[in-house]
């Protein structure tokens, strides 16, 4: 059952990383990717901070080597995937904006 689990989410995991890879160059702001970090936000929250710590990491190395993407930029969706599966796991999946509204 256990083996099982992690393949499931290995294979999520490298879903998320492909969909990430092929849809970044598509839908790109000159100096952003949304479509990367959104990747990393619904990962962590599936997933865990770890898998989107890898996953963003992943993501960002593979579109280094093919796009010709600079290093600095792996930094700032590394750090936002980890600290958004922190932030996620903290606030036990409440959101303020939406648990203000009755």
């Amino acid at each position: 059952m256990k083996n099982s689990k992690n393949i499931l989410r290995l294979v999520t995991l490298s879903m998320l990383i492909a969909l990430g890879v092929v849809i970044s160059p598509i839908l790109r702001v000159e100096g952003m990717c949304p479509m990367a970090h959104f990747i990393n936000i619904v990962c962590s929250v599936f997933l865990g901070p770890w898998y989107s710590l890898l996953c963003a990491t992943l993501i960002g190395i593979i579109r280094m080597s093919t796009m010709g993407i600079p290093p600095i930029a792996l930094t700032g969706a590394i750090f936002g995937a980890f600290l958004s599966g922190v932030f996620y796991r903290l606030s036990k999946g409440k959101s303020s904006a939406l648990s203000s509204v009755k």
